[in-house]
């Protein structure tokens, strides 16, 4: 019987599947649509599949296609969204920036 380790590839890639004796099979995305000369497009969306690779997916190998969907989708709804401290915010947690917000909203 065969074990299959699923890894995360970079943005462009979705799930590389290898499988002993197999290449890889890559299910390619759509390149991000920028317009000509704007770096800055899709700035955003690179930083966080740099941080979700750095924090998460480096230090896995996920045996299922389940598994890692659903340790990536608990990573991005529970932690990401919620609880990680970001610079953007003040060095605050999404959720603590909220609550600053609606409570200074209050006060006014």
């Amino acid at each position: 019987m065969q074990s299959d380790t699923l890894y995360l590839g970079n943005h462009t890639e979705y799930l590389i599947k290898y499988e002993k004796g197999v290449s890889p099979c890559r299910k390619k995305l759509p390149q991000p649509r920028s317009r000509k000369g704007n770096c800055y497009d899709n700035a955003a969306m690179e930083s966080f599949w740099g941080t979700l690779k750095n924090e998460l997916v480096h230090h896995r190998n996920y045996k299922t296609r389940h598994e890692a969907i659903q340790e990536i989708s608990e990573y991005i709804e529970i932690f990401y969204n919620r609880q990680r401290i970001q610079a953007r915010l003040g060095y605050l947690s999404p959720a603590a920036f909220e609550k600053n917000y609606y409570q200074q909203k209050m006060a006014a």
